[in-house]
Order: C-alpha cells, then structure tokens, then sequence
C-alpha cells in the first residue's frame, strides 16, 4: 500500500474530511484531532498494511513507523485543503545561525 492509499484510507476510516479538525506529525506517528470519535473506524485502521497501531486520548494517533509519518505529502495533499494543519507541515523550519553568531 502506497503513503497516499494509506492516507485516503485513514482518511476514510476517521469519518472524512468533515469529522477532521487538525493533522500533525512526528517521525512515526500521525495525529488527527477529530469533531466525533464514535465514527472513527479504529479496527479498520489496525487492520491497514503498514500500521502498527492506533493510540487514543485527546487524539487518534496512528502509528505508520520509522519515518513513514516525516514526511506526509499524500496526507497534506488529502487533507490540507480541508484542514488547518499545523505550520510544522505547511513551512519550511527557519535557518538556524552558524555557532558564534550573535542572530
């Protein structure tokens, strides 16, 4: 299953882009705060080749592995015209100055 076949189906299975608030990252999880969590299909989304599991409490965290989650352009692509993502997804982090530098 490709990175974007695994996006539209957790997109599919946490009730669609109207039950999602927020989608954010970090290297092996993604994290989807959603309006009603009774409608998300959790067994559904266990059962995805390529997901190692699914945590809940204040958000559905979907555990996609090692770098599988670092970098999600089909999730943004899936849902960034119906979502605020977070600006760690939308921007690129600032430069950090050279060691010994007063910036």
């Amino acid at each position: 299953m490709s990175n974007e076949q695994m996006a539209q189906s957790i997109l599919q299975f946490t009730g669609g882009k109207g039950n999602i608030c927020m989608v954010s990252n970090c290297m092996t999880r993604v994290r989807l705060e959603v309006n009603d969590l009774s409608v998300v299909q959790i067994d559904q989304i266990k059962a995805l080749k390529g997901v190692f599991g699914v945590h809940v409490d204040a958000q559905v965290q979907v555990i996609v592995g090692p770098g599988t989650a670092r970098s999600p352009p089909a999730c943004k692509s899936c849902w960034a015209t119906h979502t605020r993502l977070p600006a760690r997804l939308t921007r690129k982090p600032p430069r950090k100055s050279p060691p010994g530098t007063n910036r």
